[in-house]
C-alpha cells in the first residue's frame, strides 16, 4: 500500500487523497437561526440544534470606548469565540455572514483589542465596509461600498496568513494590508449598532460566524462562499445537518379536521402521533417523498377540543429529528363566540413580526387571518425569505 501511495504521488503530483482546495473544518462555528419563538409551552422550534447569540453577550448598550470605532451608539457587545485564542503569531481566518434586509441603516463591527487599545476592526454599517488598524501608532482606515448578493446578503472572510491581512467579500479579495502591528493575545469582540432599528437584535443581521486556526487559500475561500451561496439559495438553514426548514405549522382548522404542513431539508419519513391527552395514543406513518413540502390532514376530530401532537422524522441514513409535543384546538361549534387576529405585510423583518406575535399570543386568539404580503417577493430563487425570515 505504501509503495502504491509513493508511486501515485510521483505520477500525479497535483492529486492527493484530500484536495488542497477542500474547505477545512472551523475551530468553532455558529449559525444563528430560530432565535424567536412564543413563550413557555407555546414554543414550537427545535432548540437543541440552535445557537443563541444572546448567550454570548457581555455588555449592553453604550457608547464606543475607542475613537477609532464606528461613530455610532453601541447596542451590545458579544464574545462568541471567548474560548479560542486569537494569536497574530500564527495564521487564522474569521468568517461572518450578514443578512442586511432592513429599512434603516444598521451594522456590526468585529474588533481586536490588545489590552485597552483597539488594534484592528472590520466594520460593516449600512452599505459601507470599513477596515481599520493601527500602523506605527496611527489609526489607518479605508472604506468601500459593499456589493451584496441577492440584494441583502454579504459573506466576509478575514484571512491572516502570518504576514498579510486580507479581507474577502463574496469570495473576492477587496482589502489587503501588510501586518506590522502588535496584536498577539488579542481579545476578539463583536459589537452591534442597531439604534435605527430598536426591535432588532444582533442575530437578525449576523447569521453565521466561524473561526479557523489556519489561513485559507484563495480557492478555499471561493469554495466556501459558493457553498454558503448554494445553501442560502436553497433556503437551507444548515448545509449538511438534517433539519426542519419550515413547520410543522397548522392550516385550515375546522370543527372536525386540521391540516399540518412541514418541510425538511431532505427526504424523510415521518411518524405523527396525536391525541387528546398524554401519552399520545394515535399514530400515522408517512413515507419519504421527493416533494420537500409534506401535508397531513387529521379528520374525525371533536369540535372545540384541544389535541396534542408530535412529529418524528428519519432519513434513509437513519438521521433522526423530533419536535416537542405541540397542541392545537379545533374550531368551536357554531353559535359559540370566538376571537381571531388579523395581520399583514410580515415581509422582511422577523424582529417586528416577533413583537406582533408576542402581543397576539397574549390575547389567545382562536385563529389568525393573514391578509397578504407574507414575504418580500417569495420567489423560487429567494427561498430564504420563507425559511429564514417568514417561518
Amino acid at each position: 500500500m505504501l509503495t502504491f501511495l509513493i508511486l501515485f504521488s510521483l505520477l500525479f503530483p497535483k492529486a492527493s487523497l484530500q484536495s488542497s482546495d477542500s474547505i477545512p473544518e472551523p475551530a468553532q462555528e455558529f449559525w444563528f437561526w430560530n432565535q424567536y419563538d412564543l413563550p413557555r409551552n407555546a414554543a414550537t422550534k427545535i432548540f437543541q440544534e440552535t445557537d443563541f447569540l444572546k448567550n454570548f453577550q457581555k455588555f449592553g448598550g453604550g457608547f464606543s470606548d475607542s475613537p477609532n470605532s464606528l461613530n455610532e451608539p453601541v447596542s451590545a457587545i458579544y464574545q462568541p469565540f471567548e474560548s479560542q485564542t486569537v494569536n497574530f503569531s500564527k495564521p487564522f481566518a474569521l468568517e461572518f455572514l450578514l443578512l442586511n434586509h432592513v429599512i434603516n441603516p444598521v451594522g456590526i463591527s468585529w474588533e481586536f483589542w490588545n489590552e485597552k487599545d483597539l488594534g484592528l476592526a472590520i466594520s460593516v454599517f449600512d452599505k459601507k465596509v470599513t477596515p481599520g488598524m493601527i500602523e506605527k501608532g496611527i489609526w489607518e482606515e479605508s472604506g468601500f461600498n459593499s456589493k451584496a448578493w441577492k440584494k441583502y446578503w454579504n459573506h466576509y472572510l478575514l484571512n491572516f496568513d502570518g504576514k498579510n491581512l486580507l479581507l474577502f467579500e463574496q469570495g473576492v479579495l477587496v482589502w489587503q494590508k501588510e501586518f506590522g502591528g502588535d496584536l498577539e493575545g488579542s481579545q476578539l469582540i463583536l459589537k452591534s449598532f442597531l439604534k435605527n432599528e430598536p426591535y432588532m437584535e444582533a442575530h437578525d443581521i449576523v447569521k453565521k460566524t466561524a473561526i479557523y486556526q489556519q489561513a485559507l487559500s484563495a480557492h478555499q475561500i471561493a469554495n466556501l462562499f459558493q457553498k454558503v451561496e448554494n445553501q442560502i439559495s436553497a433556503g437551507k438553514l444548515y448545509s449538511d445537518k438534517f433539519h426542519l426548514m419550515a413547520g410543522p405549522y397548522l392550516n385550515d382548522i375546522s370543527e372536525n379536521s386540521a391540516q399540518m404542513v412541514w418541510e425538511t431539508d431532505r427526504a424523510a419519513k415521518a411518524i405523527l402521533t396525536y391525541g387528546e391527552k398524554l401519552p399520545l395514543d394515535i399514530s400515522r406513518n408517512f413515507d419519504a417523498s421527493t416533494n420537500p413540502i409534506s401535508t397531513a390532514t387529521l379528520e374525525n376530530l371533536k369540535p372545540g377540543t384541544t389535541y396534542f401532537y408530535q412529529f418524528e422524522f428519519e432519513t434513509e441514513s437513519a438521521e433522526k429529528l423530533a419536535t416537542p409535543v405541540l397542541s392545537f384546538q379545533t374550531a368551536k361549534p357554531k353559535g359559540n363566540p370566538f376571537l381571531f387576529g388579523i395581520i399583514s405585510d410580515t415581509e422582511s423583518r422577523p424582529q417586528i413580526n416577533n413583537q406582533v406575535a408576542q402581543r397576539l399570543w397574549e390575547e389567545r386568539p382562536d385563529f389568525l387571518i393573514h391578509l397578504g404580503d407574507l414575504t418580500d417577493g417569495g420567489f423560487k430563487d429567494s427561498k430564504f425569505e420563507w425559511t429564514m425570515e417568514y417561518f
